[in-house]
């Protein structure tokens, strides 16, 4: 082969490899812009999805948004009806309490395996920050989604400790496909008509208390069985909310 081939092969494919990483680029763009919409209630459950006005909002063609709408389905997020199109799948309570029943059994195995490797460090980051939520809530002086942080950055770290990398992305995918009902039920649940605190707030907290103690103590079967308690509790007062 000639240089003057070898040259126009090797542009050739430098073209094509750009030209893939070029969709890839695109497709994780639609993928994590219908994601967010879909997580953040901006797309409701229901909405019928097409693939033609996503691409012209986006600016892109439609293969790569078709492509992240696979993806999507794969997830639990979006539902494909044969001959009917692409919506935002429905919150159904009996897979959101099955979801929960599954999360009780990972979360409480990965605090156990956490109790065992999470750093000092982290735990007195966790003691200062939970310092600071008890006083807000004393003073009224936080929303409750502020309030409620905490409880996302312990779940956080524990898995970020558990040393399970597989069951780590089991759980969040799980807490994923359960949030959206949990963000809309999340103001009934946290605050009541008059706009003040619940008592499943305050319970929450409390409970979270509870698990940040357990793991300064290094007694992973106590953290399992509070975190057990404190998803079921989570559950009741979701399940409350659908009745």
């Amino acid at each position: 082969m000639s240089s003057g081939s070898r040259f126009i092969l090797h542009t050739a494919q430098g073209a094509a490899m750009t030209k893939v990483a070029m969709y890839s680029s695109l497709k994780e763009k639609a993928y994590h812009r219908i994601k967010q919409d879909i997580m953040q209630g901006k797309l409701l459950p229901g909405t019928l999805l097409s693939d033609a006005l996503l691409a012209r909002r986006m600016r892109i063609s439609r293969t790569p948004v078709r492509e992240a709408l696979h993806l999507l389905q794969q997830e639990g997020l979006v539902e494909i009806i044969p001959g009917r199109g692409t919506f935002v799948k429905e919150i159904s309570l009996q897979e959101v309490l099955e979801i929960l029943q599954i999360r009780m059994v990972l979360e409480s195995l990965a605090v156990k395996l956490a109790a065992e490797r999470i750093e000092e460090k982290v735990l007195a980051e966790l003691e200062e920050e939970f310092a600071q939520v008890e006083a807000a809530l004393t003073e009224n002086r936080k929303t409750p989604e502020e309030l409620q942080a905490f409880g996302a950055r312990l779940h956080e770290a524990i898995l970020s400790a558990c040393g399970n990398r597989t069951l780590t992305e089991l759980i969040n995918t799980l807490r994923e496909r359960i949030y959206r009902a949990k963000r809309f039920a999340f103001d009934r649940v946290f605050v009541d008509v008059q706009g003040k605190y619940t008592n499943r707030l305050y319970q929450s907290i409390e409970e979270h208390r509870r698990i940040l103690k357990a793991l300064q103590a290094r007694d992973g079967e106590l953290a399992a069985a509070l975190m057990q308690t404190h998803l079921d509790n989570g559950r009741k007062a979701l399940l409350e909310q659908f009745m």
